[in-house]
């Protein structure tokens, strides 16, 4: 199938998909303002502490747990998982395998109680889990002004796994260019070196902006200073997610810093080619998103999955 061809079936399978979707939501919402008095209150997965869910089995979506909103073309995937989907639990926060993932060993991060782990706490745990994965996608999204983020996916990756990430120019497991690791850019740019513009600064890191934008002026970096303190008194250079979670979980608070006042944003950093990293040293990718801005990635739904969502929504309630 040629690329054109594929991307006028994608567009045509995502419009039906939104319209059947709409559909769902407004079939499902007199019910769910029947019964949603009686819901009991089980365990919270974002950092929103007024939602609400049943016990052991959550519907999660990109933005917030059990959330209603006016259906968006922004990715929004529901998740409905059990306890024997735990894979890992820490402080505040659980490991999960999602039901829709969409690649083996897909896990997602999210918070356990009303006052679980923040959205930089979970993504420094999803650095651990992508410790174990040769190379990954860690992903996280908001939707609406003053909503939280939602889960934190950790996607495993491998070269020509069809997974779509539509801001790089090295995407669906394809190779664009070769990840480089030295001379490092990026260090080049903390030390001084005006190769672009630089829009904040932290003691640990700076924000700045990517010299290809895939948005220009809504999409920024977040990088950390370089390098970390080494068990055997060496320092470590952070050429990725995984190689210090303190860091990657420091970086997104400063994400979370930078974004305050956008609406809707996608987080997302790579491990790996596979994964579209080109650049061997951590940066986070935040990008802002509109109403049908074209961009798509991973976790936009299946056409068929709005069908899924339905079934298991009207189960549970």
């Amino acid at each position: 199938m040629s690329l054109e061809l594929g991307q006028v079936c994608n567009y045509v399978s995502g419009a039906i998909s939104r319209k059947l979707d709409a559909y769902a939501r407004g079939l499902a919402q007199p019910m769910h303002d029947m019964i949603s008095h009686t819901r009991n209150v089980g365990p919270h997965l974002t950092d929103r502490d007024q939602q609400f869910a049943l016990p052991m089995r959550e519907p999660l979506t990109g933005g917030a747990a059990g959330a209603w909103t006016p259906f968006s073309r922004i990715a929004e995937r529901t998740w409905i998982w059990g306890p024997e989907d735990v894979v890992k639990r820490w402080p505040g926060a659980l490991a999960v395998r999602p039901k829709n993932g969409v690649a083996e060993g897909h896990l997602i991060v999210v918070s356990d109680g009303p006052r679980g782990a923040s959205v930089a706490q979970r993504v420094a745990y999803a650095a651990e889990l992508a410790k174990d994965m040769e190379s990954c996608n860690v992903i996280v999204t908001r939707r609406g002004l003053g909503a939280d983020f939602g889960p934190v996916s950790v996607v495993p990756r491998k070269f020509g796994d069809k997974q779509i990430l539509a801001w790089t120019k090295q995407h669906e497991g394809q190779p664009f260019k070769p990840l480089k690791i030295f001379p490092c850019g990026f260090c080049k740019v903390i030390a001084g070196s005006p190769l672009t513009t630089l829009l904040r600064k932290w003691s640990d890191g700076i924000a700045l902006e990517p010299l290809d934008p895939v948005r220009p002026g809504g999409h920024r970096l977040v990088i950390p200073n370089g390098y970390v303190p080494g068990a055997d008194g060496e320092d470590i250079h952070v050429q990725d997610v995984s190689v210090d979670p303190a860091t990657s979980g420091a970086m997104m608070a400063h994400v979370v810093e930078l974004t305050r006042d956008t609406p809707n944003v996608d987080i997302i950093t790579s491990r790996g080619e596979p994964a579209t990293q080109t650049a061997g040293h951590l940066h986070i990718h935040a990008v802002t998103r509109d109403e049908n801005d074209g961009l798509e990635m991973m976790l936009d739904r299946a056409p068929l999955h709005v069908l899924e969502w339905l079934m298991d929504h009207l189960a549970l309630r």
